[in-house]
């Protein structure tokens, strides 16, 4: 059984474990139902939480220690949060629907584990404007002697345009 509320809209969301809003450092027991009372964040005796682990735009938040939780029903969202530098799930084991971690830019640490069964998806993004843009640009201009727009464009985005299409039409033949 999962709570649902209607936002100001009218539109029905399940309630889900977030982190408090300005906190710097959050833990398993720190978690809060943004809908209900906290303790049905708290994970059951096999370390299961049934509602979904939602952790998105906490513009303070350094260090998410989720050590103990070693399931969920639901899901495992860490999304935009820019001070974020280490995530530890080391203890999670199982996921009925998909773990999605993306757009943590100062990421630096994540702890998965032995993640053994995931329902939908694994989604990890780590920011790729650096490696794939920014040195491909630098590496023409310092090393080659070239105009760093020829490395941004041709070795940057042009070579991965390249390699993603390659990708899809893998996947295109495929079928």
């Amino acid at each position: 059984h999962h709570q649902r509320a209607a936002n100001a809209t009218g539109v029905e969301r399940v309630s889900s474990c977030t982190c408090p809003p300005d906190a710097s450092s959050c833990t398993l027991a720190q978690l809060q139902n943004t809908d209900g009372p906290d303790e049905e964040c708290r994970p059951d005796a096999g370390g299961a939480v049934l509602l979904p682990i939602v952790v998105e735009f906490n513009f303070a938040l350094e260090t998410l220690d989720l050590s103990g939780l070693v399931s969920t029903t639901r899901s495992v969202t860490v999304y935009g949060n820019p001070q974020l530098s280490s995530v530890d799930l080391s203890d999670l084991v199982r996921v009925e629907e998909f773990v999605q971690i993306r757009d943590n830019t100062g990421l630096a640490t994540l702890s998965l584990g032995s993640l053994a069964s995931v329902g939908e998806y694994l989604s990890l993004q780590t920011n790729i404007a650096l490696p794939s843009l920014a040195l491909p640009a630098l590496v023409s201009e310092w090393a080659l002697g070239d105009s760093w727009w020829n490395g941004l464009f041709v070795a940057g985005f042009a070579r991965y345009a390249l390699v993603l299409h390659a990708t899809w039409m893998v996947n295109s033949f495929a079928h």
